[in-house]
Protein backbone atom coordinates (compact mmCIF):
# COMPACT_ATOMS: atom_id res chain seq x y z
CA UNK A 1 0.00 0.00 0.00
CA UNK A 2 2.67 2.47 0.93
CA UNK A 3 4.46 1.63 -2.92
CA UNK A 4 1.04 2.43 -4.13
CA UNK A 5 0.78 6.20 -2.63
CA UNK A 6 4.64 6.56 -3.47
CA UNK A 7 4.53 5.91 -6.58
CA UNK A 8 1.00 5.88 -8.54
CA UNK A 9 2.77 4.96 -12.00
CA UNK A 10 5.13 1.99 -11.85
CA UNK A 11 6.13 -0.37 -14.12
CA UNK A 12 7.29 -3.71 -14.12
CA UNK A 13 10.72 -3.76 -16.14
CA UNK A 14 12.65 -6.39 -17.33
CA UNK A 15 16.12 -6.09 -17.41
CA UNK A 16 17.96 -6.15 -21.38
CA UNK A 17 21.49 -7.60 -21.79
CA UNK A 18 23.70 -4.55 -21.26
CA UNK A 19 21.06 -2.82 -18.91
CA UNK A 20 23.02 -0.89 -15.74
CA UNK A 21 21.16 0.97 -13.09
CA UNK A 22 22.86 3.90 -14.71
CA UNK A 23 21.64 3.07 -18.04
CA UNK A 24 17.77 2.76 -16.60
CA UNK A 25 18.14 5.84 -14.41
CA UNK A 26 18.39 7.75 -17.60
CA UNK A 27 15.68 6.10 -20.21
CA UNK A 28 13.32 6.50 -17.50
CA UNK A 29 14.29 9.98 -16.48
CA UNK A 30 14.72 8.92 -12.56
CA UNK A 31 18.10 8.27 -10.47
CA UNK A 32 20.04 5.07 -9.68
CA UNK A 33 19.03 6.14 -5.50
CA UNK A 34 15.90 5.68 -6.78
CA UNK A 35 16.12 2.44 -8.47
CA UNK A 36 17.87 0.71 -5.39
CA UNK A 37 15.16 1.86 -3.23
CA UNK A 38 12.28 0.59 -4.84
CA UNK A 39 14.26 -2.41 -5.87
CA UNK A 40 16.00 -3.53 -1.90
CA UNK A 41 16.43 -7.19 -2.69
CA UNK A 42 18.61 -6.76 -5.89
CA UNK A 43 22.37 -6.83 -5.73
CA UNK A 44 22.95 -3.12 -7.96
CA UNK A 45 26.55 -5.03 -8.76
CA UNK A 46 25.18 -7.96 -10.54
CA UNK A 47 22.02 -7.45 -12.78
CA UNK A 48 20.87 -10.23 -14.26
CA UNK A 49 19.28 -10.39 -17.89
CA UNK A 50 15.54 -11.50 -17.26
CA UNK A 51 15.18 -10.56 -13.26
CA UNK A 52 12.48 -7.75 -13.11
CA UNK A 53 13.01 -4.28 -11.58
CA UNK A 54 9.81 -1.99 -10.41
CA UNK A 55 10.61 1.34 -11.65
CA UNK A 56 9.09 4.65 -11.03
CA UNK A 57 9.34 7.08 -14.38
CA UNK A 58 10.23 10.55 -13.61
CA UNK A 59 8.06 13.41 -15.52
CA UNK A 60 9.12 13.71 -19.32
CA UNK A 61 9.72 9.82 -19.95
CA UNK A 62 7.45 8.80 -22.56
CA UNK A 63 6.46 5.32 -22.70
CA UNK A 64 6.48 3.71 -26.43
CA UNK A 65 3.18 2.65 -26.45
CA UNK A 66 1.67 6.22 -25.30
CA UNK A 67 1.97 9.62 -26.77
CA UNK A 68 1.29 11.81 -23.34
CA UNK A 69 4.57 12.06 -20.92
CA UNK A 70 4.74 10.39 -17.71
CA UNK A 71 3.56 12.91 -15.11
CA UNK A 72 6.18 10.95 -13.34
CA UNK A 73 6.88 10.52 -9.54
CA UNK A 74 6.17 13.65 -7.57
CA UNK A 75 8.39 12.87 -4.59
CA UNK A 76 11.54 13.46 -7.24
CA UNK A 77 12.33 16.56 -8.89
CA UNK A 78 10.96 17.93 -11.73
CA UNK A 79 12.62 16.37 -15.10
CA UNK A 80 13.23 18.93 -17.90
CA UNK A 81 14.47 18.51 -21.66
CA UNK A 82 17.69 20.71 -22.42
CA UNK A 83 17.28 24.17 -22.94
CA UNK A 84 13.45 23.86 -20.66
CA UNK A 85 12.33 25.66 -18.04
CA UNK A 86 9.76 24.67 -15.20
CA UNK A 87 7.89 27.50 -13.81
CA UNK A 88 6.63 27.35 -10.12
CA UNK A 89 2.80 27.57 -9.53
CA UNK A 90 1.36 30.53 -7.98
CA UNK A 91 4.38 33.15 -9.61
CA UNK A 92 3.39 35.96 -11.55
CA UNK A 93 4.10 37.71 -14.37
CA UNK A 94 5.79 41.32 -14.34
CA UNK A 95 4.53 43.91 -17.36
CA UNK A 96 5.86 43.73 -20.42
CA UNK A 97 7.90 40.03 -19.94
CA UNK A 98 7.42 36.97 -22.22
CA UNK A 99 8.35 33.55 -21.91
CA UNK A 100 11.35 31.97 -23.79
CA UNK A 101 11.04 29.26 -26.29
CA UNK A 102 10.92 26.17 -24.96
CA UNK A 103 9.36 27.23 -21.31
CA UNK A 104 7.39 24.37 -19.65
CA UNK A 105 4.53 25.74 -17.55
CA UNK A 106 1.56 23.82 -15.33
CA UNK A 107 -1.85 24.85 -15.69
CA UNK A 108 -2.90 27.92 -13.79
CA UNK A 109 0.82 28.95 -12.99
CA UNK A 110 2.68 31.97 -15.16
CA UNK A 111 6.08 33.49 -15.18
CA UNK A 112 8.41 35.43 -12.91
CA UNK A 113 11.36 37.05 -15.14
CA UNK A 114 14.62 36.06 -13.25
CA UNK A 115 13.62 32.91 -11.32
CA UNK A 116 12.97 30.64 -14.16
CA UNK A 117 16.62 29.60 -15.14
CA UNK A 118 17.29 29.02 -11.67
CA UNK A 119 14.89 27.01 -10.60
CA UNK A 120 15.78 24.57 -14.00
CA UNK A 121 19.24 24.58 -12.67
CA UNK A 122 18.09 23.60 -9.35
CA UNK A 123 15.97 20.71 -10.21
CA UNK A 124 18.21 19.36 -12.73
CA UNK A 125 21.53 19.28 -10.92
CA UNK A 126 19.98 17.71 -7.86
CA UNK A 127 19.38 15.04 -10.51
CA UNK A 128 22.38 14.67 -11.69
CA UNK A 129 23.86 15.16 -8.21
CA UNK A 130 21.67 12.65 -6.93
CA UNK A 131 23.33 10.39 -9.00
CA UNK A 132 26.76 11.30 -8.85
CA UNK A 133 26.63 10.49 -4.87
CA UNK A 134 25.15 7.27 -6.35
CA UNK A 135 27.69 6.40 -8.50
CA UNK A 136 30.56 6.63 -7.08
CA UNK A 137 29.51 5.04 -3.57
CA UNK A 138 29.13 2.14 -6.28
CA UNK A 139 32.33 2.42 -7.50
CA UNK A 140 34.28 2.88 -4.72
CA UNK A 141 32.79 -0.23 -3.21
CA UNK A 142 32.92 -2.15 -6.33
CA UNK A 143 37.02 -1.10 -6.59
CA UNK A 144 37.64 -2.08 -2.75
CA UNK A 145 35.85 -5.31 -2.94
CA UNK A 146 37.32 -6.50 -6.45
CA UNK A 147 34.39 -6.51 -8.22
CA UNK A 148 33.79 -7.22 -11.88
CA UNK A 149 31.83 -4.03 -12.16
CA UNK A 150 34.34 -1.67 -11.50
CA UNK A 151 35.05 -0.52 -14.80
CA UNK A 152 31.57 -0.28 -15.52
CA UNK A 153 30.79 1.82 -12.52
CA UNK A 154 33.43 3.91 -13.10
CA UNK A 155 32.87 4.74 -16.68
CA UNK A 156 29.18 5.83 -15.11
CA UNK A 157 30.72 8.40 -12.73
CA UNK A 158 33.08 9.70 -15.79
CA UNK A 159 29.73 10.01 -17.82
CA UNK A 160 27.29 11.64 -14.92
CA UNK A 161 30.59 14.04 -14.82
CA UNK A 162 30.10 14.77 -18.39
CA UNK A 163 26.25 15.88 -17.64
CA UNK A 164 27.10 17.80 -14.91
CA UNK A 165 29.23 19.77 -16.59
CA UNK A 166 27.01 20.17 -19.55
CA UNK A 167 24.15 21.71 -17.65
CA UNK A 168 26.77 24.13 -16.01
CA UNK A 169 27.80 24.77 -19.29
CA UNK A 170 23.93 26.37 -20.08
CA UNK A 171 24.61 29.11 -17.79
CA UNK A 172 28.16 30.39 -17.47
CA UNK A 173 30.46 31.15 -19.55
CA UNK A 174 33.45 29.28 -21.38
CA UNK A 175 36.05 30.64 -19.12
CA UNK A 176 34.30 29.61 -16.19
CA UNK A 177 33.06 26.46 -17.69
CA UNK A 178 37.16 25.72 -18.71
CA UNK A 179 37.56 26.44 -14.74
CA UNK A 180 34.95 24.09 -13.49
CA UNK A 181 36.01 21.06 -16.02
CA UNK A 182 39.46 21.44 -14.54
CA UNK A 183 38.46 21.25 -10.73
CA UNK A 184 36.29 18.66 -11.41
CA UNK A 185 38.42 16.52 -13.63
CA UNK A 186 41.19 16.73 -10.95
CA UNK A 187 38.97 15.81 -8.48
CA UNK A 188 37.89 12.56 -9.82
CA UNK A 189 41.37 11.83 -10.90
CA UNK A 190 42.61 12.35 -6.70
CA UNK A 191 39.34 10.32 -5.91
CA UNK A 192 41.10 7.59 -7.79
CA UNK A 193 44.49 8.07 -6.21
CA UNK A 194 43.37 8.27 -2.69
CA UNK A 195 41.45 5.88 -3.05
CA UNK A 196 44.52 3.26 -4.56
CA UNK A 197 46.41 4.68 -1.96
CA UNK A 198 43.32 3.41 1.30
CA UNK A 199 43.66 -0.14 -1.06
CA UNK A 200 46.93 -0.73 -0.78
CA UNK A 201 47.21 0.72 3.16
CA UNK A 202 44.50 1.68 5.14
CA UNK A 203 46.40 4.46 7.08
CA UNK A 204 47.03 6.07 3.57
CA UNK A 205 47.83 9.81 3.78
CA UNK A 206 50.10 11.49 1.16
CA UNK A 207 49.64 13.90 -0.46
CA UNK A 208 46.69 13.12 -2.50
CA UNK A 209 44.75 13.30 0.19
CA UNK A 210 45.37 16.10 0.80
CA UNK A 211 44.91 17.60 -2.73
CA UNK A 212 41.62 15.89 -2.12
CA UNK A 213 40.40 17.99 0.54
CA UNK A 214 41.86 21.71 -1.04
CA UNK A 215 40.02 20.65 -4.11
CA UNK A 216 36.56 20.29 -2.37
Amino acid sequence: MEENMYCQNRISYRVQEGDSLYKLAKQFHTTVTELILLNSGVNPYNLQTGMRLTICPGEGYVDENESTPSEGNTNIPTKTPVGGIVIIPGTTTQPGTTTRPGTTTRPGTTTQPGNNMGVDLRQRMRMAWLNHITLVKFYLISFFENLSSQNAWKDAVYKNAEEILAIFAQYYPASAMQRFRKLFMEHLRLTDEVAAGLKADPAFSGAAMENWYINA
